[in-house]
């Protein structure tokens, strides 16, 4: 001071250096060689900070002074932190109460969440200092972070995301079941289903009803010949059994006798031309009682106005491409896309027309419900249930680039955790023992327009030749055999009977498309 050295004397007391020593080493800290106290306790990185807030109130204050760390410039606040969740079920969603406390004060999820979503764990407190996110809740409400919604500050979540809550196991947590497991589902075959199913056939249709009494959509994609078709008639039975049953078919007079009828299922099948046909027998054997629309060809239009009073619509993907327009005016309780893969590509007019329709379910069968990447996946549930992977940037940032490109097995496993619950398959090795002997089965096929326009030219001829024949007495039956084998290769594929022929064939084009189903 003034210059001149000032000398200060401390004298050190050992019992309370040893008091204080002891107390940090019951607390999991031991002192080094540095003189820096050290754990190997706490492998995340701020895991040392977290603890010392759980200690600060058990150290004693007369002998701890504990200043606020300093990170990058930014005051750490040392204070206890808590978060607890209850949920409400609407029919679509939940509604969300997500409460957390830091210290005294309650920071809304909403803005922490974007944290949780940026990966930043530093949120600042209205007094300055930051509160730095716990790892477990960085990793915890990870995903509720990306896919909760925000309407006039009330959380909520979509009812397809339901595994995100299912993921989350906190103290606070209520104890409400988040959805009817399908273990408690009570379920009975329909009454008038007129089929025996297999094991794992009665096993897919309860879980596709357990799916329909949840309002969830689902797709079945068990192996080709393992019986998609009649697992899916029993779902559509189900529904028509446990729908209302009766309702007046006009409004009552004082004058008139009450007569009933049943409301109609109305649910619309979309499929390929060449399984038309297959649908329309399995239904009429299986559930008789349901009354079928073939929605297809050029006087499909005259039905348009009574739709809506059939259970079962069947149609083509290019059809209901067509008369999207017709379609999208009916509310339909089930949508079905049978060889669903007719939609993986999401830019296409199909995808982008079917997904206008209104259903309460929604189902989709095939084989190979991934082809090539995961945006096929992305298509396919995008259509059974909208938005469960969010927007396609939104899963191109979150899934299919980290994924795809960087091989991260986290954002697979999210993934893994959100669709798992509406997608299942069943491999021919794995129900071997089910299956039945080998069966055949018969698929009709439509001639194209050009092609029918050439039969029809063709069996005129023949029929008029014949026609002349007999009137000459001269009926050649070679002329009428070779006749009969031109309309067998027409019908087959007209370039068989001129090879100038350029357009397409009904039949090749079913067969090329069984082969690449049998092939994938």
């Amino acid at each position: 001071q003034n210059g001149m050295p000032i000398f200060q004397v401390l004298v050190r007391d050992f019992e309370k250096e040893k008091l204080l020593l002891s107390e940090f080493e019951r607390n999991a800290f031991k002192l080094n060689d540095s003189l820096y106290f050290e754990s190997l306790l706490f492998t995340s990185k701020y895991g040392v900070i977290q603890h010392i807030i759980e200690l600060k109130n058990k150290l004693n204050k007369e002998l701890f002074l504990i200043p606020l760390p300093e990170i990058d410039n930014m005051l750490i606040a040392l204070e206890p932190s808590s978060i607890s969740l209850n949920f409400q079920a609407k029919v679509d969603w939940f509604d969300l109460e997500i409460e957390v406390k830091i210290g005294e004060e309650l920071v809304p999820f909403s803005k922490l969440s974007k944290n949780i979503q940026a990966s930043n764990p530093f949120y600042k407190l209205s007094n300055g200092s930051y509160f730095i996110i716990p790892e477990e809740w960085m990793a915890k409400y990870s995903s509720l972070s990306k896919f909760i919604e925000v309407d006039n500050e009330q959380l909520r979540i979509s009812k397809t995301n339901y595994t995100i809550l299912e993921q989350i196991k906190t103290n606070e947590f209520s104890q409400e079941k988040i959805l009817k497991p399908i273990e408690e589902f009570d379920f009975n075959l329909p009454l008038h289903l007129k089929a025996t199913l297999r094991p794992y056939q009665y096993d897919g249709a309860k879980w596709l009803c357990h799916h329909q009494k949840n309002q969830l959509g689902a797709l079945l994609a068990d192996d080709m010949g393992l019986g998609k078709t009649v697992q899916t008639i029993t779902a559509l039975c189900y529904c028509k059994e446990n729908q209302t049953k009766q309702v007046p078919k006009k409004q009552m007079t004082l004058f008139d006798v009450e007569e009933n009828q049943e409301i109609p299922l109305c649910s619309i099948l979309i499929m390929p031309t060449s399984l038309i046909f297959n649908w329309q027998i399995e239904i009429a054997k299986f559930a008789p009682q349901l009354s079928i629309c073939n929605y297809t060809g050029p006087n499909r239009k005259r039905k348009h106005n009574e739709l809506a009073s059939f259970d079962i619509i069947l149609t083509t993907y290019s059809t209901a491409l067509l008369d999207i327009e017709t379609l999208k005016a009916i509310e339909f309780n089930y949508i079905v896309l049978d060889e669903s893969q007719y939609i993986k590509n999401r830019e296409s007019k199909i995808f982008k027309a079917l997904n206008t329709l209104k259903a309460k379910y929604r189902l989709s069968l095939s084989g190979t419900p991934i082809e090539n990447s995961l945006s096929d996946l992305f298509s396919q549930m995008e259509f059974v249930n909208p938005n469960i992977l969010g927007d396609y940037a939104f899963f191109k940032k979150n899934f299919q680039l980290p994924i795809e490109k960087e091989k991260s097995e986290s954002a697979l496993s999210e993934l893994k955790t959100l669709i798992d619950p509406f997608i299942k398959r069943r491999l021919r090795n794995e129900v071997v023992g089910d299956l039945p002997e080998l069966t055949e089965q018969l698929f009709y096929s439509e001639m194209s327009k050009s092609q029918n326009r050439i039969f029809e030219k063709k069996k005129s001829e023949t029929r008029n030749l014949i026609f002349q024949n007999k009137l000459d007495g001269t009926v050649s039956q070679i002329s009428i055999l070779n006749a009969l084998m031109s309309l067998r290769k027409i019908s087959n594929h007209p370039i068989l009977e001129n090879t100038k022929y350029k357009d397409d064939s009904g039949k090749f084009t079913d067969v090329i498309e069984q082969l690449e189903s049998l092939q994938k």
